[in-house]
């Protein structure tokens, strides 16, 4: 059903994972959802989907730029989905969007919205050309390493980076740590990340407690989860702060959204977040080694 796969060692401070997905069309009485659901995420996933019926005439692949997003939300494939996908690190997205009043989040553009119209052709001519599931997500990195080596410059891409890093560490509290005022903080995030450095923040908590959470869960001999130690070391207030944020963020309480990391749910990027985590969990497609992936922006 799904398969992670770790970045390419380039593009390791860009891209935290890589996904391939192949999802049948929802039948009655077969357990298979027929939806996704996604938690708030702080990064951004650009993907590529085709139909799991080819028809006679084949349409061409899409290709999407999901952005940082706020809310849980609901993709629906009854006709089933075939997909790669790649996990882009908040300070990658931040440049390939760019700075200013007008950063999306919760938003699903086309990829010539976010990489032009060459690029958006480039691709779209190496996907037709590919045959393979392993060759379409090759392209699709490609693509994000042309478009990145355009959007993200050494000094650009240190100044995103350094500030997803200490926003995302301290909140507000990062003012003295980047040499920024409150004012001057609040307006980098808004311009660069879309969102004020409070919400950025919680996105980055909540990524790290589910993480901690389902590594736990999947690894043999971790013993029982305790909430209250969750919410701890993953810098909460207590353990009802860490149940609200998994409600509102990822739609559901912690145990919960534990049973519902499974393969044939709809939860099912939970799953793949699991086995991403577990030790030994994520391959590479070419050489079948584990590979540990970090978790830094």
């Amino acid at each position: 059903m799904f398969r992670s796969l770790p970045p390419p060692p380039d593009l390791v401070h860009a891209v935290e994972a890589g996904v391939r997905v192949d999802l049948p069309p929802d039948t009655p009485g077969q357990g298979h959802a027929g939806h996704t659901l996604f938690p708030a995420l702080p990064h951004a996933m650009l993907t590529v989907t085709w139909p799991v019926a080819v028809p006679q005439t084949p349409p061409a692949p899409v290709v999407l730029f999901h952005t940082l997003s706020t809310r849980p939300t609901r993709h629906d494939h009854p006709d089933g989905l075939q997909a790669v996908g790649l996990l882009v690190r908040p300070a990658a997205a931040a440049c390939l969007l760019g700075a200013g009043p007008g950063v999306l989040t919760d938003a699903v553009l086309p990829w010539v919205a976010v990489a032009g119209p060459a690029e958006a052709a480039t691709l779209a001519e190496a996907l037709c050309r590919a045959h393979s599931t392993a060759q379409r997500l090759a392209a699709l990195t490609a693509s994000l390493r042309r478009s990145l080596a355009r959007a993200a410059p050494p000094q650009r891409w240190q100044t995103v980076a350094r500030l997803c890093r200490g926003v995302g560490r301290h909140g507000l509290a990062a003012t003295t740590a980047l040499g920024l005022g409150p004012r001057q903080l609040q307006r980098h995030c808004q311009a660069y990340l879309g969102v004020s450095p409070k919400a950025f923040e919680r996105l980055v908590r909540l990524h790290g407690a589910l993480s901690q959470a389902l590594t736990q869960a999947a690894t043999p001999g971790a013993g029982p989860l305790r909430g209250a130690a969750l919410a701890q070391d993953a810098g909460y207030a207590d353990q009802s702060h860490l149940g609200r944020d998994l409600r509102q963020l990822a739609g559901g309480s912690l145990g919960q959204l534990l049973a519902q990391a499974q393969p044939e749910a709809a939860h099912w990027p939970l799953a793949w977040r699991a086995r991403h985590a577990a030790p030994g969990g994520a391959h590479g497609l070419a050489t079948g080694r584990p590979t540990v992936l970090s978790d830094g922006g």
